[in-house]
């Protein structure tokens, strides 16, 4: 699947989840949280490098 289609079915989701092709919508689901802990990953693993916040990120301030 590719990130355009993940970003455009995971917005929709917002909307409240659709009655049809929820196979997609899974996967999409599964990318996002494969993209979100390989960007957490990355800043684990390499704390020098600025990996700016992603649009809606707070910062966790409780750690962990």
């Amino acid at each position: 699947m590719t990130l355009d289609k993940a970003i455009e079915l995971l917005k929709t989701a917002s909307e409240g989840w659709p009655t049809r092709d929820n196979e997609d919508y899974y996967k999409a689901l599964d990318l996002g949280i494969e993209a979100l802990k390989s960007i957490k990953g990355l800043r684990e693993q390499f704390p020098q490098i600025i990996i700016f916040a992603l649009p809606g990120e707070t910062e966790n301030r409780q750690g962990g």
